[in-house]
């Protein structure tokens, strides 16, 4: 996960809700062991609280060792961050860290706003209760001058989000458009159909007399395969008349209101006729 400065200010958000006080003694019960959520009604002080949201952001900081206000900058550094010497308010911008080493430190959160965890209900640094107690051991304020030392900008500053990468898988087939249909095949009478449904029925599981398996193979993975492209995904180009084939046909005739192959009344028969088979041409993808 790349740390960003969005991620960074929503966590100063959740932490805020959190109802986190502070204690240096017991400054790290605010989180997970992996720094993955905020516990509610913990203890944190200004660094640990800075740098493990700093973290939690998704940057790369080790706080594996000593992580304290007086390492904060090389750490922050280490971790991709620019360090440069403070100058005064005009630093303030969101996500950015402002550091005085051995003393304190701040999450800007706008140009004019920064949050803080000061000091614990008794105005001591630690032995107070847990939790924030008073509402104001770590919260929102406005920006003030330390004075300062160092502000860390973070790496992704200035960045325009990146842009997502195309996808690698093919772009979607254009829709092909209608054209003349090839003639149909079969002598008048005889339909494409299930291997069960009479002497008319040529299903391309047998040969016949007048047509070899080869030929019919041929010419029923054609219309398969226009259809196939037409945008019926379900369809299998195999050169037989199988159960897909035979739904796809009844939802197609279903569609377009092509009349039944034989009595041409209108019933859906769910047979590659002439009419289905020109349709799957000449009739407008929808």
């Amino acid at each position: 996960m790349a740390g960003t400065t969005a991620k960074l200010l929503a966590l100063c958000k959740q932490f805020e809700a959190a109802g986190i006080g502070y204690d240096q003694s017991q400054r790290d019960s605010w989180h997970d062991a992996k720094y993955t959520k905020i516990i509610k009604n913990k203890e944190a002080d200004c660094s640990s609280a800075t740098l493990g949201l700093v973290k939690m952001a998704g940057y790369p900081i080790d706080l594996s060792g000593q992580h304290n206000t007086s390492n904060a900058a090389q750490l922050l550094k280490a971790a991709g961050w620019k360090i440069v010497s403070y100058t005064g308010k005009s630093q303030c911008k969101a996500g950015r860290v402002f550091i005085t080493p051995g003393h304190h430190m701040n999450i800007a959160t706008s140009t004019t706003q920064m949050y803080n965890v000061g000091i614990d209900e008794r105005g001591k640094a630690s032995g107070g209760k847990a939790g924030d107690q008073t509402g104001k051991e770590s919260r929102y304020e406005g920006f003030f001058n330390y004075p300062w030392r160092y502000v860390a900008i973070p790496p992704d500053e200035g960045k325009a989000a990146a842009k997502p990468k195309p996808s690698a898988s093919r772009p979607a087939a254009k829709k092909p458009t209608t054209m003349k249909a090839p003639k149909f095949p079969l002598d008048k009478g005889q339909v494409f159909g299930p291997a069960n449904g009479g002497d008319d029925c040529i299903s391309g599981k047998v040969a016949r007399e007048d047509y070899t398996l080869t030929q019919i193979h041929g010419w029923i993975k054609q219309w398969q395969q226009r259809m196939k492209d037409r945008g019926w995904g379900e369809m299998k180009v195999t050169g037989v008349y199988d159960a897909t084939t035979a739904k796809i046909v009844g939802q197609f005739e279903a569609e377009k209101k092509i009349p039944d192959s034989k009595t041409s009344k209108g019933a859906w028969d769910k047979l590659i006729g002439p009419n289905v088979w020109k349709a799957a041409w000449e009739e407008p993808v929808t």
